[in-house]
Order: C-alpha cells, then sequence, then structure tokens
C-alpha cells in the first residue's frame, strides 16, 4: 500500500514496477521483497516528463522479466 509512505503528500501517480533484483537508484520512493526474489519498485510521479529514459529502461526490464 505505497499511500502509506506518501508522508502526507500526494503524487498523481505512484508507479509499482516488479523486477527481480533490487534497483539501488535513489528515485525509489520504496522498495520491498514480498517474496524471494522478487522486489516491487514504487515510484512517485508527479509530472509526465518524469517519465524518462530511466524509467522507460525499468518498464522495458520489468516486461521482459515478466516473459
Amino acid at each position: 500500500m505505497p499511500d502509506r509512505y506518501l508522508r502526507g503528500r500526494t503524487a498523481p501517480l505512484v508507479l509499482s514496477i516488479g523486477l527481480p533484483w533490487r534497483d539501488q537508484s535513489p528515485r525509489w520512493k520504496q522498495v520491498g521483497e514480498p517474496y524471494p526474489g522478487r522486489f516491487m519498485h514504487h515510484l512517485e510521479l508527479y509530472d509526465p516528463a518524469e517519465v524518462d529514459d530511466e524509467v522507460r529502461t525499468w518498464l522495458r526490464q520489468a516486461w521482459e522479466a515478466a516473459a
């Protein structure tokens, strides 16, 4: 439940991406391991411009890991 990590602020969008590794980027609001070897990364987005090349790379990696 990412909303409990917002500390009183609200984000227009919280993007959650599952990866088989913990990404070390400081952009993540929260990273959890709901079960061994699966990491859920939560990213707050306040502006469409924040969906940059780095975010697109994470989405591609998540897509490839899910296949």
